[in-house]
Parts: C-alpha cells; structure tokens; sequence
C-alpha cells in the first residue's frame, strides 16, 4: 500500500492522519495534547532563557570578532604598533573619555591613539537597525524602533551635529548613556551612528590633504 502521512504540529497538541493513496481514503487520524511548554505563572516559553542566552552568546562573541578585526586593522595600517594596540585599554593621563573624544572629532585633528579608539568604541557600538518589516508592528522591536524615532527626532530638534553629542549635552543621557534594566529609552540608529564616524573621516582626510599641500609647498 502507498501511503503518505499528515502532521499538524502547534504548540499543545499534534494531530496526526494516515492516507491510503491506493484508494484515496483515510486510514488512521488521531491526536496527541499535552500540557504548553511554558512558564505557569507568566505564560513565557520555557525555552526563552535558553534562547536569551544563546543570542547574548552570538552577540558578544560577533562583537569580539568586530573588534578583532579593527584591531588588526589598525596595526596593519601603521596607525598604532603592536604593543600599543596592547596598551590602548590602559589609561593614560592625556587621555578623554570616549564620548568626548568622538565630540571633539568632529572640530580638531585626533592623535592616532584617539581615533584608534574611536574605531573600536564604534565596533562594540553600532546601534540599532532592523530587517524585519514586522517589526514594526508591536513587541520588543516595535519599543526599540520607537526609540529610536524619539531619538532621531531629539538630535534633529537640538541641532545636535552627531549621537556623540548628544549623549554628552542632552539632559537626558546624564548618568547613563545605555539602556538598562529593559529600558529601551536610550536605543540609537545605526545610521545616526554611522553619520557621526563620517563627519570624523571627512575631517582627518581634510587635515590628511592639508598636511599633502603643506609639504607640497615647502619642497
């Protein structure tokens, strides 16, 4: 006898048929219910904390990686050596806080251990960006993607040239500059990130070519 077989999985039950593609009939059908796999007192999945964990796994270890890479970058570029790429988390007396230094990048010339560190604050750092059309419409995502429009719009409201300086002068980012405790208040676009970083580039290849005529003229 030919035969093919029918499952209908959900998430408490599973229902099953048996067709005799002989004679075109059901033979069988039955189904199986069991209790939800999830936690009694709120409803949550009981699989979510693996899941959580899992992901905060792929996201650090995907962020180690990024930075990794600019590291070597680094290196390879002859920006910073070796041992001072070693030494880049040490602080040292002439040293700004991260924040300001991505403010003051925008308006002076970095040294080479200050945009070393810019570019792998901006590794670890890229904000928030969305594939999902779905997203949009309710859920964790819909809250990030809602803070992220309040965001925008106060940088753009403020004047403020980039995120950086934002987060250094709006009342609102004093104390903390991320999100805490499941506070997606602080949640920055990835575009926003990215248009501060090309304001800092514009401004070093800018001193880049004038440093080019400068020698230019005096040979």
């Amino acid at each position: 006898m030919r035969y093919s077989i029918g499952l209908d999985i959900g998430i408490s039950s599973v229902g099953w048929a048996v067709i005799n593609l002989d004679k075109e009939r059901i033979e069988d059908l039955n189904s199986r219910v069991f209790d939800v796999a999830e936690n009694p007192k709120n409803g949550s999945l009981l699989a979510t904390p693996r899941r959580e964990a899992r992901s905060a796994r792929r996201r650090i270890r995907r962020r180690r990686y990024r930075v990794g890479r600019v590291r070597d970058f680094i290196i390879k570029k002859g920006l910073l050596s070796e041992i001072q790429a070693n030494q880049l988390y040490n602080w040292e007396e002439e040293d700004f806080d991260i924040w300001l230094i991505r403010v003051n990048g925008v308006e002076r010339k970095l040294t080479d251990r200050e945009f070393a560190r810019i570019l792998i604050h901006y590794a670890k750092n890229r904000g928030f960006k969305s594939n999902r059309k779905s997203e949009t419409k309710a859920g964790e995502a819909g809250v990030l993607l809602q803070a992220v429009k309040e965001n925008a719009t106060l940088m753009e409201e403020n004047n403020y040239r980039t995120v950086a300086e934002m987060l250094v002068l709006d009342e609102k980012f004093n104390g903390r500059k991320r999100n805490k405790g499941g506070d997606y208040s602080h949640v920055l676009a990835r575009t926003d990130i990215e248009l501060g970083f090309c304001q800092i580039s514009v401004l070093i290849c800018r001193n880049a070519r004038q440093l080019v005529q400068n020698v230019y003229r005096q040979a």
